[in-house]
């Protein structure tokens, strides 16, 4: 089906720029039947995400992706449709999940995170088109302004609304191109038409610069059908069945030009993240009651084990065998089930009886990451068996004392329990409720999730509200943030015989223990807030503040805290006598064209960013400055020139150059990762104390410059395959120098990396470049040459497998040499390789056999040109291109 707009008159309605709306097609959709099964994902996700670069304990890094807070919105009758509004939030809970995990593998840059749930007021069962619903959310329309309200109220960047249309037997959604707003109808509800509408039109992506064949998302279910797994925005630097994903007017559905140059994986996040401020709120720390941190050092956790907590020293106990601590998490082995010996039993950990019942309200914090798949392992399991127990303590208690013996076929008697699991689907999820050996309450999930990667998984309880005010109360759970579900419950805490509370055991003894590493528990006396809750995971496990002053709220537009004292809490401007801290919160320098010093003795950003405001050219001092999942952002106008020393901790910090150009001139130390985006950011100060890594984009764009080798931080003394990532990133380096250390690898992700080389300098680079292994039928990551002078390959190694460009494709000026020295750092990579400068413009693909005769067995596609200088060089040596050259449009080579 060809694009079709709506039917409304949209240039009359709106005053100016009035945004396109694009629909959906129902056809084909077939809802159940072409849903993607997780275990594919998760397949998927370790050969694609991050170059299966994930380490256990680590995660991801900072910024990951730029997220864009969504409002997640419904009618009445959709809500009632799905068995009520839990079930509802969960649903599009999953979709958002999904939404982001094809961006993660189609190297966008993009991602979603949940703003909130709103149940509207009015349910417009076919009240209007599915279009004509997009034209009442953008005009605020007093029939849906509450949605618009709520959307603004959250400071949501995108709001999505379900809701019946008149014609959902034909379209399934309608979405802004770009905007705000997009609209579906029930029965389309599902993450591939999510990543189509909101994570797609809405974001700028199109019909015109997507692909038939194989079909990639911005197409899917137009011209014969839906795409089919794996899901893929086009990119130009991804391969897919023999098929590099660029759209051509060739193979796009007749769709008319391209729009994005084929290429729908490159609209900029940022765009959208930057629509609307996030409401943030301070990380909630003194409503802690216990505190489990798992900090011992690395070596065996034997049973007995003993871990106190840090408020009043309650002990968690290593139950069963085979538990080692990391020095950062216990890990747990898995392996066996509950129905076994104790003394043979994959380790668990106990915890204290009656740490739940004893509450009126409570909030619930584990880090955990899952190792490896264990059948419905639990991330914590808190309640008693409908059996007697082992007779060593209460009712229903098996104490896991030495020698017991199995316990036979158990089951939960009462029961609050979150399962990482469903059977054996990693991707799936439970959170259960049972009281009393009553009916199980539950709510599932389908989180995309990968094995090694730490989440946050928080669970409260609020007495007095939801369907059971008068005598119970609502559960709600979340991960990483994001509000996943909730369930309404009659029975208060004081009704759980929490004699069993444990991680990674269930109270079914045939369940399986879990395979895991735990990092943190903790139990608040208090249901937090949804605000509190994500202010809590961005500031990570093992947190401790240690500032003496800290930010109240974030700074408004038109103000700054920096050296006044605005929302500082000890309601003071800062003073050397004082460290402080932001939390989740934004800290703004003054919008004047002026330097100015941070006058505190240390600054933190702990989850928090620092936004440049200055309106020329200047400088900004921090002393010692500390980031700690940290963001400086410039906001400003010209040039910032970063001064001072800065401290990076284990969760990293991105240098986010959105405006302009940044200069760090600070001394940069410390472990953590660090993440470069938008514009270029220089190093220029003495950085031999850093050994974290670095990410040069992350699918948005990002640039690096260089002016020393140094500047990257201490030489690493081991391999690390990924000490360098460049995902959609720019290395730039204006003059000669080498990176010839064999143990800093370079990892060319999803989208690939660009090597710029200034005028008669020349980048010779022998360390190992890789690309992220992958299943046989999808390439993806790719090196491209830019600029006027040399780089040079000369690695010894071939972990290479993506595209080269010789340049940028440019029909003027010049993008140097691209010099081969080593018959194996090209040897696996995907054929063509491609020059395409054209015109006027110019390259050079030279091989040097100098030490070894060099033997391209790809062939060469080569765009004609008008100058002399050779496209093709042999420089030394006999060497050989094997697969022939193809040219273009005629030209010199």
């Amino acid at each position: 089906m060809s694009r079709r707009q709506t039917t409304r008159n949209l240039s009359a309605l709106m005053v100016e720029d009035p945004p396109r709306f694009y629909r959906f097609p129902l056809r084909e959709l077939e809802y159940l039947r072409m849903r993607l099964r997780c275990w594919y994902l998760i397949w998927i996700c370790f050969l694609v995400c991050l170059g299966s670069q994930i380490t256990p304990g680590k995660g991801q890094p900072l910024l990951q992706g730029i997220e864009g807070d969504v409002a997640c919105c419904y009618a009445p009758s959709y809500a009632a449709s799905v068995g009520g509004q839990a079930n509802a939030n969960v649903i599009l809970a999953n979709a958002i999940v999904g939404n982001n995990f094809v961006n993660l593998q189609s190297g966008t840059g993009a991602r979603m995170r949940i703003a909130g749930f709103y149940q509207s007021s009015n349910d417009p069962v076919n009240w209007t088109t599915t279009g004509g619903m997009a034209n009442w959310l953008y005009n605020n329309d007093s029939r849906v302004a509450d949605v618009v309200a709520f959307g603004s109220s959250v400071g949501a960047d995108l709001v999505l609304y379900v809701c019946q249309n008149s014609d959902s037997s034909s379209i399934a959604a309608v979405a802004q191109e770009p905007g705000m707003y997009s609209v579906f109808n029930p029965n389309s509800v599902w993450y591939v038409v999510l990543a189509h509408e909101t994570g797609g039109h809405n974001y700028g992506r199109t019909h015109n610069d997507g692909l038939v064949s194989p079909k990639t998302i911005m197409l899917h279910n137009y011209c014969g059908g839906g795409a089919t797994p794996p899901y893929f925005y086009t990119n130009p630097r991804i391969w897919l069945n023999g098929v590099r994903l660029q759209g051509n007017t060739n193979n796009n559905c007749n769709m008319g030009d391209l729009k994005n140059g084929g290429d729908n994986s490159s609209p900029n996040p940022q765009s959208v993240a930057d629509r609307r401020l996030r409401p943030t709120s301070s990380p909630a720390l003194r409503s802690v009651v216990l505190r489990w941190v798992f900090t011992n050092a690395p070596g065996p956790a034997p049973a007995g084990t003993v871990f106190y907590d840090l408020v009043c020293g309650a002990p968690a106990m290593v139950r069963g065998i085979g538990a080692t601590n990391t020095g950062r998490a216990i890990r747990l082995p898995g392996g066996t089930t509950g129905n076994v010996p104790v003394d043979t039993m994959a380790a668990y950990i106990d915890l204290p009886n009656r740490i739940i019942s004893i509450h009126t309200n409570i909030t619930i914090e584990v880090w955990v990451a899952l190792l490896s798949t264990q059948n419905w392992a639990r991330i914590f399991d808190f309640g008693r068996t409908a059996q007697a127990g082992d007779g060593l303590g209460e009712p229903g208690e098996y104490t896991g004392a030495p020698g017991s013996p199995a316990p036979g076929v158990t089951t939960s008697y009462d029961d609050v329990m979150l399962s990482g699991f469903i059977g054996t689907d990693i991707c799936r999820q439970r959170f259960e409720l049972r009281f009393k050996g009553g009916t199980q309450r539950r709510i599932d999930s389908g989180l995309i999730t990968s094995t090694g990667v730490v989440h946050h998984y928080a669970v409260t309880f609020t007495k007095g509200v939801g369907a059971y005010a008068e005598t119970g109360g609502r559960w709600q759970w979340y991960r990483d943030g994001y509000p996943i579900g909730y369930v309404d419950v009659s029975n208060s805490l004081a009704d759980l015989e929490d004699v069993n509370n444990w991680l990674g055991r269930s109270m079914w003894s045939t369940d399986n223990n879990t395979h895991a590493d735990y990092y943190e528990v903790r139990i608040h006396n208090v249901a937090l807030s949804e605000r509190q809750i994500l202010a809590n995971y961005l500031v990570g496990p093992q947190y401790f503040p240690v500032a003496d002053v800290y930010l109240t709220n974030s700074d408004n537009v038109g103000s700054s805290s920096f050296n006044d004292a605005g929302n500082w809490s000890d309601g003071a401007a800062p003073s050397w006598s004082k460290s402080y801290e932001t939390y989740n919160h934004t800290l703004r320098t003054p919008a004047t064209g002026a330097n100015y010093t941070f006058t505190g003795r240390a600054l933190s950003i702990s989850g928090g960013t620092l936004i440049y405001k200055g309106t020329a050219s200047s400088t900004i001092t921090i002393t010692n400055l500390i980031l700690d999942g940290g963001v400086l952002h410039h906001g400003g106008s010209s040039v910032w020139t970063m001064a001072g020393n800065i401290f990076v901790k284990e969760k990293g910090a991105a240098f986010n150059a959105v405006n302009s150009q940044i200069n760090v001139t600070a001394n940069i130390s410390g472990s953590g990762s660090l993440v470069f985006l938008g514009n270029t950011v220089t190093l220029r100060g003495m950085n031999s104390n850093f050994t974290g890594r670095i990410y040069i984009g992350n699918g948005a764009v990002g640039s690096l410059e260089l002016t020393t080798p140094n500047a990257l931080g201490a030489a690493p003394t081991n391999f690390i395959p990924d000490l360098i990532v460049m995902n959609r990133g720019t290395l730039r380096v204006p003059n000669s120098m080498s990176l010839t250390n064999s143990n800093m690898g370079i990892l060319l992700n999803a989208s690939g990396g660009t090597f710029y080389v200034g005028p008669n300098a020349t980048f010779y680079l022998s360390c190992p470049i890789s690309t992220p292994v992958t299943a046989p039928n999808i390439v993806v990551g790719a090196l491209t040459k830019s600029g006027p002078g040399t780089l040079v390959l000369a690695s010894s190694t071939n972990a290479f497998r993506g595209t080269v460009f010789v340049d940028t494709g440019a029909t003027s000026g010049s993008d140097g040499i691209l010099r081969i020295a080593s018959a194996s750092v090209l040897a696996n990579a995907v054929s063509p390789i491609f020059i395409r400068n054209n015109n006027s413009a110019s390259s050079t693909l030279a091989l040097n056999g100098a030490t070894q005769n060099i033997v391209l067995p790809q062939s060469v596609y080569l765009a004609g040109r008008n100058t002399s200088v050779p496209a093709i060089l042999n420089e030394v040596g006999t060497n050989t291109i094997s697969g022939g050259i193809t040219l273009a449009t005629g030209g010199n080579y």
